[in-house]
């Protein structure tokens, strides 16, 4: 709003989106940063300008703080990786993905990963997109060639919830998720036309509501666990 405003704009207001929480410092990442822009312009008071430099040291620590924990993960032992809670295995399997998946296109990873490795990658990614901005993201993206992928996926770790959720949107709005193309776009701006051709709102309503009882963590945690030996 300071930036919109600072611009000459009059009418402005902030339009939230939903978010998991393990998402939120992913999210937040643009806003920060666009936030230090704006202080450290000419538009900051001293004192803001002062406290923008204590709050980036203090981002920056906690980015070492996480690459560390990331190393740490990475170095785990299987037995290791069996202690850690249901968020921390879900993170660490998620990195060992990332790591594995280096340089690669979606179509490479889906290629290359198998079984439990599969299944995480999928879930992961619908999760991940889907939290950033909503299905239709997911479906216009690179994400969308997952999605054939995607409701076995949910099956199989047990996410039922989630399951039936997808399952009753693309059978009541006919969509096939083996053939996504007409979700292609060439342009940003047709985002928007793809956002209207279905109640994707609602459906990204609901899946926020249902993150909220039933974290994803949990279910892949338990399947990964049963699975160890795969990563």
């Amino acid at each position: 709003l300071q930036t919109a405003k600072s611009q000459g704009l009059q009418k402005v207001c902030g339009i939230s989106a939903g978010s998991g929480k393990r998402y939120l410092m992913n999210n937040m990442l643009r806003e920060f940063f666009g936030e230090i822009k704006f202080l450290i312009s000419d538009h900051g008071s001293i004192q803001e300008k002062e406290d923008t430099e204590v709050g980036i040291f203090s981002f920056l620590k906690s980015v070492r703080e996480e690459k560390k924990k990331g190393k740490k993960y990475m170095e785990m032992s299987t037995e290791e990786l069996l202690e850690l809670n249901d968020l921390e295995l879900y993170n660490a399997i998620s990195l060992k993905l990332q790591q594995e998946e280096r340089n690669m296109d979606v179509e490479e990873v889906l290629a290359k990963f198998t079984g439990a490795k599969r299944v995480s990658y999928v879930v992961q990614y619908y999760f991940m997109e889907v939290n950033n901005g909503g299905l239709c993201q997911y479906f216009v993206n690179s994400s969308r060639l997952t999605a054939p992928y995607i409701l076995e996926g949910l099956k199989t770790i047990g996410a039922d919830h989630y399951y039936e959720q997808l399952k009753q949107f693309i059978d009541e709005n006919q969509i096939d998720l083996n053939d996504l193309d007409s979700f292609i776009i060439e342009d940003v701006d047709e985002f928007e036309t793809q956002l209207g051709r279905y109640p994707f709102d609602e459906f990204d309503d609901q899946f926020y509501t249902l993150e909220e009882e039933y974290g994803v963590e949990e279910y892949l945690s338990r399947y990964v666990r049963e699975h160890i030996q795969e990563f």
